[in-house]
């Protein structure tokens, strides 16, 4: 009677427990490492999109505030929207967008609510930095450009002469998709760099 082939020292004896061996780690691995990692990497991604939301909302409520006031409830995420966002700012030679810079800068505690919106979406964005494997070079890029602007609007003493116009001129990039190089965008940098994640 021949023993079996897993009990004796034949070439494909070892070669069989060697791929089973290297199976079953990259299944250990896969179970271990990889989905959880790939599960975290979206927890992360779908929470900084909601704080990215969030951010642009209520700034855009605190922009209304200081501009027309009261104001239909509705109409924060509607002007989520870029386009109409810009439609909403820009009528009359901008009568809105003045309106809601001068309110920015007469009333104090608007202007803390603002900063403060600036602070915990810059916190959010620390913290997916520091936590999350950022595999592109241009989202991580981004993410670090805006924390650092964030940071510099809110502690330098550069911005602090007319805090409400500088604010405005970043949130104007950000809620319009404007840029100096390349005008308006109909795509939210931000908001791809996030689903890059």
């Amino acid at each position: 009677m021949e023993a079996p082939l897993l009990l004796l020292g034949h070439p494909n004896t070892i070669a069989f427990n060697l791929s089973v061996g290297y199976l079953v780690s990259g299944m250990f691995w896969l179970l271990v490492v990889y989905f959880p990692e790939r599960t975290r990497q979206g927890l992360l991604r779908e929470n900084l999109s909601r704080s990215y939301l969030s951010f642009k909302q209520a700034s855009i409520q605190i922009l209304l505030w200081s501009s027309i006031g009261t104001h239909d409830s509705e109409l924060p995420i509607t002007l989520c929207d870029h386009r109409k966002f810009q439609e909403f700012f820009k009528a009359n030679d901008r009568e809105h967008w003045y309106a809601a810079l001068n309110g920015l800068q007469s009333n104090e505690l608007r202007m803390h609510e603002l900063v403060l919106e600036l602070e915990i979406f810059a916190d959010e964005l620390g913290y997916v930095l520091s936590t999350a494997k950022i595999q592109d070079a241009k989202v991580h890029e981004l993410f670090k450009l805006l924390k650092e602007n964030i940071y510099r609007l809110n502690r330098s003493s550069t911005y602090s002469h007319d805090q409400a116009e500088y604010v405005g001129r970043f949130l104007w990039e950000v809620l319009a998709h404007w840029s100096f190089v390349d005008g308006y965008k109909d795509r939210d940098m931000i908001q791809d760099a996030i689903e890059h994640l």
